[in-house]
């Protein structure tokens, strides 16, 4: 059984045991890494799930969100792409994985993720997701938790092959949270569903570019985590129009993360643009 027992992390000082097969976070920096501390009573494994909840961070000064379920995330590693639209009060969050670092030029390394995490919080992001790698589940799972001590803010990816699936659920046994990515089947939301992920991420471009139905799979996906009354989320990542996700909106999807490119197209509409400038103009008469 790869499920690692509770005593396989240490939280004194960050540093961690081993369990049965060897998995041990690493504890080189467990000198300079800042504990993750207890908030208001609340264990920082629950911390994000509450703020999710709530539609507050830890730390947040804005306005609680309202009721809306909606939660947007925008897939960039680029903190001028931050400082464009999160002052919009639109994004929830950030995400990542190391083909975004290598696009924006971010090492995929813990001290370099450290920092970013320190400048997406203080950009207003309520949620970072980061993504783990590794050639086996421990491995993995060893990178995971290290990203993951950086703050209780942090939800940690992993690919929904065997080994991501694996180094998941030896994460779900720290309290970790988790998201499972590069969803491709309707099939795989049942492993989301069991394992209890509070995300899983369809690849809803990706998907249609290899033939399958993106739109009717994540729909799919949508009905089940219903049906089996999961609190797992569909996130829909891989998206190349706002009006796909209007439309996926419409069918009750509530979380999506989207390129900087899509993010510009929330802001821009001639008509909108045309009636804009008619006001501007007509309040220049006085």
């Amino acid at each position: 059984c790869l499920s690692a027992p509770r005593e396989m992390f240490t939280m004194t000082g960050m540093s961690l045991g081993t369990n049965s097969v060897g998995l041990r976070a690493p504890t080189s920096r467990a000198s300079t890494r800042p504990p993750r501390v207890t908030v208001c009573g609340v264990h920082p494994a629950n911390q994000t799930a509450e703020r999710r909840a709530n539609g507050t961070a830890l730390g947040d000064t804005r306005r609680p969100r309202g009721k809306s379920s909606l939660l947007l995330f925008l897939d960039s590693a680029d903190k001028r792409e931050w400082d464009t639209y999160f002052p919009t009060g639109v994004f929830y969050g950030i995400t990542t994985n190391p083909t975004i670092l290598k696009r924006d030029g971010v090492p995929c390394e813990i001290e370099s993720l450290r920092q970013l995490a320190e400048d997406a919080f203080g950009c207003g992001a309520q949620e970072l997701l980061m993504q783990a790698w590794g050639s086996t589940a421990e491995e993995m799972a060893e990178i995971g938790y290290e990203l993951a001590s950086i703050d209780p803010r942090i939800n940690i990816k992993c690919p929904l092959t065997k080994t991501g699936i694996e180094a998941a659920q030896m994460l779900q046994q720290q309290h970790v949270d988790l998201t499972l990515t590069a969803c491709y089947a309707t099939h795989q939301a049942l492993t989301a569903s069991s394992l209890g992920a509070s995300y899983l991420a369809p690849y809803l471009g990706r998907m249609n570019d290899n033939g399958r139905d993106g739109m009717q799979n994540i729909i799919n996906m949508h009905k089940i985590m219903r049906a089996t009354s999961a609190s797992t989320r569909v996130m829909v990542a891989s998206i190349r129009s706002a009006d796909d996700m209007a439309l996926l909106a419409a069918e009750g999807l509530d979380v999506f993360t989207f390129s900087p490119a899509v993010a510009q197209q929330l802001f821009t509409d001639p008509l909108t643009e045309a009636a804009a400038a008619q006001f501007e103009a007509d309040a220049s008469l006085g």
